[in-house]
């Protein structure tokens, strides 16, 4: 893939915390069933707004990504059509994270 490539016409990143259920799990484009990934950089996991999430209808998975340890690549995004990530700790490779999720 090239940077700028679209990979599809069903993808949605949200950044930031305090976005209300279910809006979360209705912002990915509605193309069928939502694969989310939360990519977090937090002192836990978030156990809780992963369970909110995969109660949603038209939720199919939901997956976590701790972003202190590491930053996702390309092809560890491609199969979700909405990323949700937020900080409360520094992301381990913060130019790295937003160029991914920019690509």
């Amino acid at each position: 893939m090239t940077k700028g490539a679209l990979r599809g016409a069903c993808i949605a990143v949200l950044v930031g915390i305090g976005l209300a259920l279910p809006g979360i799990a209705k912002a990915a484009p509605p193309c069928g069933p939502k694969n989310i990934l939360i990519v977090y950089s937090d002192s836990g996991t978030p156990d809780q707004l992963m369970a909110d999430l995969e109660a949603q209808p038209g939720v199919a998975t939901v997956d976590l990504f701790d972003a202190r340890v590491g930053t996702p690549t390309l092809a560890q995004l491609d199969p979700y059509n909405l990323v949700l990530t937020w900080t409360n700790y520094p992301y381990a490779d913060p130019n790295a994270m937003g160029n991914v999720l920019a690509d």
